[in-house]
């Protein structure tokens, strides 16, 4: 039986013969009779062979295609052998991220973190090898962060954010016919809000990572988590020296109160009538109305107690409501501000939303990596870094906006 290759040499050989036929002339009605006849008699031959040559290509791609089947077959078999083994000794997350691509990756290829110097590691000694824990309780709420859910968000692709305030004087009045017309007056003020990285690290060892399910997930978890409260006390507080931010209440411009006993008779709630005070320099100074009071815990629990001398509680109902609010507008609590964390600032009052008064401003959201080259040695020792950061800018445009009251809890 002829092969694909000799066919193949067989058709060289006659379309050679065929060429040397019509060589012999100039124009093909010098052809003879006999030069005619071999020439048809080749070309019946050549497509003969072609078509042997096609079915031989056409069974020679299926016995490739079924060889590849046969081969995929076996990998699925072997694939399906290993999911049963692994339904009964599943993988963690931690061993499918050192199995991954990207794992690999880091490893062959690195990810260069800024210098590191590991001082607790997290260890199998931390979290017992073969210990099947069933639930790790973190040492700070899941989610601590409503005061930054307050504020709207935008992008900017810049380092630095850049924003005009206006000053303005409003001079429109009736006027007579004929009469002059008052102009008004705006001045334009640039500002500038740098973007800063907020970061942390933590290193853990790979063992860890394969031994513990659910570890990577948890740990980046609680780093994200770490960023975020660092994010919410200088959104509020932030001192504005490099390389902090400048909190809402830091700018220039804000309303202060410092609350003073006795400045209010007790009967009607000294207390209350300050926070209803920052309430309305809000809507005076900065012609915006508020739509939220942030506070310290300790401060809502000195509010939410006053009595009156009745010992009636002022606040009524909504005080002990599941969403509690004073004067109508919602609290949000903040253990950030407050004497518990050093700062005089106990209450802050303000427009928050709608982009009227402050806007967050990222550069590049919340960010999770792991590395293996954060410290030196960290490779020799199996030691894997994990990093959560974020690169923020704070945009107040309206300072008047808002109202800081000191010294209430």
């Amino acid at each position: 039986m002829s092969t694909l290759k000799d066919m193949n040499a067989k058709k060289d050989v006659l379309r050679e013969g065929l060429s040397t036929i019509f060589d012999t002339v100039k124009d093909m009605s010098e052809l003879t009779s006999d030069q005619k006849e071999e020439a048809k008699r080749k070309n019946n031959e050549l497509e003969v062979l072609n078509k042997k040559i096609q079915d031989a290509e056409a069974l020679e791609d299926i016995k490739k295609d079924n060889n590849e089947a046969i081969e995929d077959s076996k990998k699925v078999s072997s694939k399906s052998i290993y999911s049963e083994q692994q339904q009964e000794a599943p993988k963690s997350l931690g061993q499918q991220f050192i199995a991954s691509d990207a794992y690999k990756s880091f490893v062959e290829h690195g990810i260069k973190n800024i210098p590191f110097e590991a001082k607790n590691d997290i260890t199998t000694s931390v979290w017992t090898r073969d210990t099947i824990y069933q639930q790790v309780i973190p040492a700070l709420e899941p989610n601590p962060n409503p005061v930054l859910d307050l504020v709207d968000s935008i992008n900017t692709d810049q380092t630095t954010y850049y924003f005009l305030t206006e000053t303005s004087t409003n001079a429109a009045a009736e006027t007579a016919e004929a009469a002059a017309a008052p102009e008004d007056t705006f001045t334009y003020t640039s500002v500038t809000a740098p973007v800063r990285k907020f970061i942390t690290t933590l290193p853990v060892t790979a063992e860890l990572l394969e031994d513990q399910a659910g570890a990577m997930a948890y740990f980046d978890g609680r780093l994200a988590n770490h960023v975020m409260q660092r994010l919410e006390k200088e959104f509020l507080v932030g001192g504005g020296v490099a390389p902090n931010i400048k909190g809402v209440t830091q700018h220039a411009g804000i309303n202060t109160i410092t609350y003073t006993a006795g400045a209010f008779p007790v009967t009607v709630g000294g207390k209350l009538r300050t926070v209803l005070q920052g309430i309305k320099d809000c809507e005076t100074n900065g012609y915006l109305s508020p739509d939220a009071i942030v506070m310290s815990p300790a401060a809502y629990e000195n509010l939410a107690g006053q009595v009156d001398g009745d010992n009636n509680f002022m606040l009524g109902a909504s005080a002990f409501a599941g969403s509690p609010t004073i004067w109508g507008l919602p609290v949000v609590k903040s253990s950030q501000i407050g004497g518990a964390v050093g700062t005089t600032i106990d209450v802050v009052v303000g427009k928050w939303g709608g982009s009227l008064a402050v806007n967050h401003v990222f550069r590049r959201g919340m960010e999770l990596q792991v590395s293996d080259s954060a410290a030196t040695g960290d490779f020799g020792k199996d030691i894997l870094t994990i990093k959560a950061s974020l690169r923020y800018a704070l945009a107040v445009y309206k300072p008047q906006a808002f109202t800081r009251i000191n010294d209430i809890e």
